[in-house]
């Protein structure tokens, strides 16, 4: 299985995230309140800025159009940056158990 290796492998830095463990934070749900979005996200982004790669995270929500939140940047700002997210409709956000599935990696 080289390709499960490989994916491993390009996800080793996620290991040194700051954000393990806080996974409601970078995750929203479904029609989620502007304000409560807000304040979830200002919450996210003061952990990415002590995390020691919020850059590969960033790289790596941008290169795979993630939902959620990664590396201080929200889909908004990563559609803003050029990097959209498929099928991002300005507020809905997949929940951490649903990206696990996607990837197999429960």
């Amino acid at each position: 299985m080289p390709t499960l290796n490989r994916t491993f492998d390009r996800l080793s830095w996620t290991k040194q995230a700051a954000c393990v463990g806080s996974t409601n934070l970078f995750f929203g749900y479904d029609n989620e309140r502007y304000q409560t979005k807000n304040r979830r996200e200002a919450k996210a982004l003061l952990i990415c800025q002590s995390c020691p790669v919020m850059l590969e995270c960033r790289d790596y929500a941008r290169e795979n159009k993630e939902y959620g939140y990664w590396g201080g940047e929200s889909e908004h700002d990563r559609t803003r940056a050029g990097y959209a997210v498929v099928g991002y409709g300005g507020g809905y956000m997949r929940s951490y158990q649903s990206y696990l599935a996607r990837r197999n990696l429960k």
